[in-house]
């Protein structure tokens, strides 16, 4: 008996072992793939956390709110300094004494206000002509009496915590137009 215990013992032991080796092997690879997974889950889930505490912090800021009656000259209707963003702008039209339409125009500028001259005829802004400075249209639209409408967030979302400080001048082809700017 002993001969055959000596002959199958390193047989059984190699044969254990070897098992015992690929099953520890697969239970390491299950363990490194989810432990790799979870790891993965994990990153994903302190990214998305930062997001969301990102955003609330920038949206926890302070809003500013602002009102602007346009008249039939170009004039510079808001600013925004570096860092700083839009919330939305609210453009309303009412024309007590005719009851007309309005042309609205809307441009942004990062000059000089006091180099820039910037003309307009019948509330449109003319930006091929600006002289000290250029300008960029962002709308110029026709405006029914007693109406109003907000600029689309995804075209607000561009002007979001911008690199310079940049200008925003509006005008209109008769008195009612008026601007309402929320900024961040």
């Amino acid at each position: 008996m002993a001969l055959l215990d000596d002959k199958y013992k390193k047989s059984r032991n190699a044969i254990s072992s070897t098992g015992a080796d690929k099953a520890k092997e697969q239970i390491d690879k299950v363990f490194t793939s989810t432990h790799t997974q979870q790891t993965q889950i994990d990153n994903l889930n302190t990214l998305q956390n930062l997001k969301s505490s990102k955003a609330d912090v920038v949206k926890g800021g302070v809003n500013t709110i602002k009102g602007v009656k346009l008249t039939t000259e170009v004039i510079r209707v808001f600013s925004l300094d570096k860092k700083q963003g839009l919330e939305g702008i609210l453009i309303s039209h009412h024309d007590i004494s005719a009851g007309l339409d309005a042309t609205f125009s809307l441009v942004w500028s990062e000059g000089n206000p006091s180099e820039l001259t910037i003309p307009s005829s019948g509330g449109v802004i003319a930006t091929s002509t600006v002289t000290g400075g250029t300008a960029f249209r962002i709308i110029t639209t026709t405006i029914p009496n007693n109406s109003s409408f907000m600029l689309p967030s995804d075209l607000i979302d561009k002007f979001e915590f911008v690199n310079k400080k940049i200008n925003f001048y509006a005008t209109s082809s008769i008195v009612g137009v008026e601007m309402t700017i929320f900024t961040k």
